[in-house]
């Protein structure tokens, strides 16, 4: 394997996030095959000369995101990764995902503490405010979808600008058009806080559609968003490889 040294110089990402790019791109790359143990942390403190806390929170980054599990009395293993697949998602609420004033209204506008996997998607220390946008669409006087939008702090906004129109023709204007959008989408019976949010008593779907986007392969935009399953759509469109 060929030697990967860490940036350790001043304004570089931080140690973690470095190192979990260069495993997660061994898995990928078929370098750490599927099935395979993974290297101990003693390992990985040697190869790359950091400190184990800097390996575990990569490894642990890794758990979250599906790629290696850690079993007891058998080490950690790679786990095998699932096939890909196209997919489509569309709503009966014509519309109602782009800019319209009066369907979508401004919760808050605030620096706040972030889920992990979007610091990791930024590269930002875990504990670092991020500026997070939340908004919610409505339908006939009732909310169908709350977005939770949290920026990349290279952009030139702040909790002052105007978030009332449209959110990607503002970031259009500060020169970060989102050119390329990745997403994941899954579904679970409401929670009390999403029940509420939805004014529901009965136990309802709902699904949240995590959205990654990249301005010029610059991550800009992560966009937690949770819809009513009423009247949505996702359509799976799987190509096997073939031997598959």
């Amino acid at each position: 394997m060929s030697e990967t040294v860490l940036n350790k110089g001043p304004g570089q990402k931080p140690l973690w996030s470095q190192l979990y790019e260069i495993l997660q791109s061994r898995i990928e790359t078929g370098v750490y095959e599927e099935g395979m143990l993974f290297p101990t942390e003693a390992e990985l403190m040697k190869e790359f000369s950091i400190s184990r806390i800097t390996v575990r929170q990569a490894m642990d980054s890794l758990m979250r995101q599906g790629y290696i599990s850690r079993k007891r009395g058998s080490g950690t293993i790679v786990i095998p990764r699932p096939k890909v697949m196209s997919t489509s998602f569309s709503s009966s609420f014509k519309g109602i995902e782009h800019n319209h004033r009066q369907d979508r209204r401004i919760v808050s506008v605030e620096y706040a503490k972030v889920p992990q996997e979007a610091s990791l998607f930024f590269s930002t220390p875990a504990n670092m405010p991020l500026l997070t946008l939340t908004r919610d669409s409505y339908l006939s006087g009732k909310p169908i979808v709350r977005y939770v939008t949290v920026l990349s702090p290279a952009i030139p906004l702040d909790d002052t600008s105007d978030y009332s129109g449209s959110l990607y023709e503002l970031l259009e204007q500060a020169d970060y058009p989102i050119d390329h959008v990745n997403e994941t989408i899954t579904a679970s019976i409401a929670s009390a806080e999403e029940a509420a949010l939805f004014q529901i008593t009965q136990p309802t779907a709902v699904i949240h559609r995590i959205r990654k986007g990249f301005s010029k392969d610059v991550p800009v935009e992560y966009t937690d968003s949770i819809y009513l399953s009423d009247d949505y759509k996702l359509t799976i469109d799987q190509v096997f490889q073939k031997g598959e």
